[in-house]
């Protein structure tokens, strides 16, 4: 019984260190914390298992925020992630089956290698392979809402990358799973940003199911404000996806719902400033009046150059200003999605001829630019 009560603060702590993405810090507390006593039928102990979790999410987690999965990037990603492979196999053959949770953590993270390396078939066929559907959002840690969400949208996105190469038919039926997969993961985003925010990482209290912990409605929380390119892209394809489709309210629906869902606070901001300025770019396209769900506003062009005026102001709002090393992703990202939204706010000022309010706001934008010239743009407008 004090065994289980140790294991389970161990466990615990190491959520803790992995919901941070403190990896090295996780591994020292599994080192050595376990009887090296092996399993029946030759299985690793528990050590093992967690160990090399550890060491594959750490690899994987740590290329991919360097090198975000691209056709450019395959050939490295194969180079470089044959290691993370490695443990991660380790973990999903030699799991003990009372470990499920460590098993399932483990594949879904190689779903995610195999899509970095192109592998379509084997990371789908490695998703199969696993149940997920008995998971409930309040049934585990809030770093596994993650790995699933990216899990769910990385089996879209093979679905899709099959169906292009001509290996899968494209029929309504795979359409609508594949928009399925997308919202499932969107939907799941939602909570894991939402349990971020709100719970204090000291005072979580996981519950626990056998000796895994698992998550109560208390997640652990992360100090990582980046939810990842591959959950960026896919939150925004499902109603981009409606909206190629010709069915413009389920779209414009569906990143009303997400905008609605998403809160304000500065966690959730660059992610919902994304989604903002994607409405805005469908707005400012020229969505037809008789399609598009109406608010209070008469145009479409009003709309868009509404829509354009608030994410400029919410690109205003967050723009990240620290100039440390560490800050360089969050610097990049706030800059592109500034200058996207600038951008827009351009195209939608310049057809309503308001020169000078885009030159005012070019010069309030400055702040971004600290490597950026707009000085130049802003004397153009005035002119």
């Amino acid at each position: 019984m004090a065994n289980k009560g140790k294991n389970y603060k161990i466990e615990a702590e190491i959520e803790k260190y992995r919901a941070h993405q403190n990896w090295d810090k996780a591994l020292e507390v599994t080192k050595n914390q376990w009887s090296n006593s092996k399993s029946a039928n030759g299985l690793a102990d528990l050590n093992d298992v967690v160990s090399n979790l550890l060491h594959g999410e750490k690899e994987l987690e740590s290329y991919l925020r360097a090198n975000p999965p691209s056709e450019e990037n395959v050939g490295k990603a194969k180079e470089s992630l044959a290691s993370a492979e490695k443990h991660l196999r380790y973990v999903s053959t030699r799991c003990p089956k009372e470990k499920e949770t460590l098993k399932r953590e483990a594949v879904l993270l190689l779903v995610k290698l195999l899509f970095a390396q192109a592998r379509y078939t084997d990371a789908l066929n490695e998703f199969e392979s696993i149940s997920v559907d008995a998971l409930t959002i309040h049934s585990i840690t809030n770093r596994m809402l993650k790995i699933l969400a990216e899990g769910l949208a990385v089996k879209a996105m093979c679905m899709e990358k099959l169906i292009d190469q001509g290996v899968r038919e494209r029929t309504p039926q795979a359409e609508e799973m594949i928009i399925k997969y997308y919202e499932q993961a969107g939907d799941i985003l939602l909570v894991y940003l939402q349990n971020r925010d709100v719970v204090d990482l000291n005072s979580a209290s996981p519950t626990y199911s056998g000796n895994v912990a698992i998550g109560s409605g208390s997640h652990n929380t992360t100090s990582d404000d980046s939810i990842g390119s591959i959950l960026e892209m896919a939150v925004q394809k499902s109603p981009l996806i409606y909206i190629e489709k010709g069915e413009v309210s389920k779209g414009v629906g569906r990143f009303r719902d997400l905008l609605r869902a998403v809160g304000s606070t500065t966690s959730k901001n660059l992610y919902r400033l994304t989604l903002a300025r994607q409405l805005a770019e469908v707005l400012l396209r020229g969505v037809c009046s008789a399609t598009y769900p109406p608010i209070a506003l008469k145009t479409d062009r009003k709309r868009g150059s509404l829509k354009a005026r608030q994410y400029k102001a919410m690109a205003n709002r967050e723009a990240v200003l620290e100039r440390r090393p560490e800050h360089k992703q969050s610097r990049q990202h706030s800059y592109d999605n500034a200058t996207a939204v600038y951008d827009l706010l351009a195209i939608a000022l310049v057809r309503r001829s308001n020169c000078a309010i885009l030159a005012e706001a070019l010069e309030r934008a400055m702040k971004f630019s600290y490597e950026e010239p707009t000085s130049g743009t802003s004397l153009l407008c005035h002119s």
